[in-house]
């Protein structure tokens, strides 16, 4: 039941969206022309300076990413070479004890090792994430330019209209 509301409510929303305002609407309308073209330009640079916090949220993000995955590699380095030098001297223990130390110690160094590994993959996701969100601002300055010019189409023809001059054929 919730779905089929979900699913009504985004079908409006999306229909309700998807209608763009066209130049016929207004005939012999000039201030509505304006008002329309003006709403139009303020709703695409909000989408732009939307799009560019995306961008730069995305800048961030890829920043803090390879911050992550570099001590991680980093980190997996280190872990790589104390195992070694641990592995050279494992096996010259003489008692309990040390066997324990050996053990104890080789356990640290393996899991710092998936540590490190860990924080590589968190690096690769933010990455990614930020890739997503680029691509998602820039989407959204495209759209938001877009009704920018079609606003400034719409109020440039509201006053062509009210000087009686023929409309360009620019809004769509």
């Amino acid at each position: 039941m919730n779905r089929i509301i979900i699913i009504t409510c985004a079908a409006l929303l999306f229909t309700g969206c998807a209608t763009q305002p066209k130049l016929e609407d207004y005939t012999n309308n000039p201030s509505g022309l304006w008002e329309e073209g003006k709403t139009l330009s303020k709703k695409g640079e909000a989408l732009i300076i939307k799009g560019e916090k995306n961008i730069e949220n995305a800048r961030i993000n890829a920043n803090k990413g390879e911050a992550l995955i570099q001590s991680g590699n980093d980190a997996i380095q280190r872990a790589r070479q104390d195992y070694q030098l641990e592995a050279t001297k494992a096996g010259r223990s003489s008692s309990p004890k040390e066997i324990e130390y050996e053990a104890e110690r080789l356990a640290a160094i393996g899991e710092n090792w998936e540590d490190a590994q860990d924080s590589v993959k968190q690096g690769n996701k933010l990455i990614a994430q930020s890739e997503k969100k680029k691509v998602e601002g820039q989407q959204q300055i495209e759209n938001g330019r877009k009704l920018v010019e079609q606003g400034t189409n719409f109020i440039r023809n509201s006053q062509r209209m009210r000087l009686e001059q023929p409309l360009t054929s620019e809004t769509k």
